[in-house]
């Protein structure tokens, strides 16, 4: 049996159009589990039309990685797959990563997936690459490192591995809870396989979160990156990209603090940013390439400059390769 698990939280208006993308896949021997996460809509009325067919949970509002940790501790499959309650699955999902896992007898599947956001579809395809040991793993971790790990979905699990690792999703990070998740289960696995089938659907239209501020953004940045170099450390690996991913915690904050429902005062905006670029500068940053001009960018320019330079740097953000840019928690 495979487990499919949905976190939901006032996720009336598309919980429908995933179910339906799951109900009715090729592979049959699937349960899956819908956690309510305390939605305050009309989700649990919705669900339960749905009851014949999947197993409800319902919670108390405690976060998307509460729920999924629920749903792991409830399920009853040998595999685990994670699905977002605004997303869609290819009708054959299930079915081609569980195969591709069982086939080449390994414990991670990663598969593509199509983003659909302001009536643009962009193609994530992976090459097929078969990863067959820990020491290979290790080996190749720059690339997978940059390659699938931002997200739970368009992969399949071992529940054996997750418990006896006792991995969860950290509960205390609101923000890069999933990569942290998936560092951990990739460094608890003896094998990886890459597929270049595109089967999920993400439905990035749906989310807010780009444009909304976030309180504590720095911060709850900073603590997910120091777990992610906390886990490589315990198994005598290193972060390729902490500089990297400072550098770019740097101007995410900035970006953050330009947004229209920041409640800070311009003053107190350049205080804080101010306070982020001394520890930055504080910290020996090595990094290479293009980021090296945002680099200077961040020790050289006041924080009122950076601030009111924010757009055009995030221009030159998004003209660096999809390989650096794609390493995000």
């Amino acid at each position: 049996m495979i487990s499919v698990i949905i976190p939901v939280y006032n996720g009336q208006k598309t919980i429908e159009n995933t179910l339906e993308s799951l109900i009715n896949q090729t592979y049959r021997d699937i349960e899956i589990i819908v956690v309510n996460d305390g939605s305050k809509d009309n989700t649990i009325d919705l669900l339960k039309a749905w009851k014949e067919k999947i197993r409800i949970i319902d919670k108390e509002n405690g976060g998307v990685s509460s729920a999924r940790n629920r749903g792991i501790q409830e399920s009853q499959g040998e595999y685990l797959v994670f699905v977002d309650a605004d997303d869609e699955c290819k009708y054959d999902m299930i079915e081609k990563l569980y195969l591709a896992a069982k086939r080449n007898d390994v414990d991670y599947v990663i598969s593509g997936f199509e983003k659909r956001a302001h009536n643009r579809n962009i193609k994530y395809i992976y090459e097929d690459k078969l990863i067959k040991t820990r020491e290979q793993i290790h080996n190749e971790l720059n690339f997978i490192m940059t390659h699938g790990l931002n997200s739970v979905f368009s992969k399949i699990y071992k529940k054996e591995i997750i418990v006896q690792n006792h991995i969860t999703f950290d509960e205390t990070l609101p923000l890069g809870e999933d990569y942290n998740f998936n560092l951990e289960y990739l460094l608890s696995s003896n094998s990886i396989l890459y597929i270049s089938d595109l089967l999920y659907i993400y439905m990035n239209e749906n989310s807010t979160a780009t444009f909304i501020y976030r309180e504590n953004y720095y911060e709850n940045r900073m603590n997910s990156l120091q777990k992610m170099d906390r886990t490589l450390k315990k198994n005598n690996l290193f972060n390729p990209f902490y500089g990297t991913l400072r550098t770019k915690i740097v101007f995410a904050e900035i970006f953050n603090l330009l947004k229209k429902q920041c409640p800070l005062t311009k003053k107190e905006k350049y205080k804080k940013i101010n306070k982020i670029k001394m520890d930055y500068i504080n910290t020996n940053i090595h990094v290479r390439g293009k980021w090296k001009l945002l680099k200077w960018l961040i020790i050289l320019f006041s924080p009122k400059v950076l601030y009111f330079n924010a757009f055009l740097m995030q221009i030159m953000v998004s003209i660096l390769p999809e390989r650096v840019r794609g390493v995000s928690i």
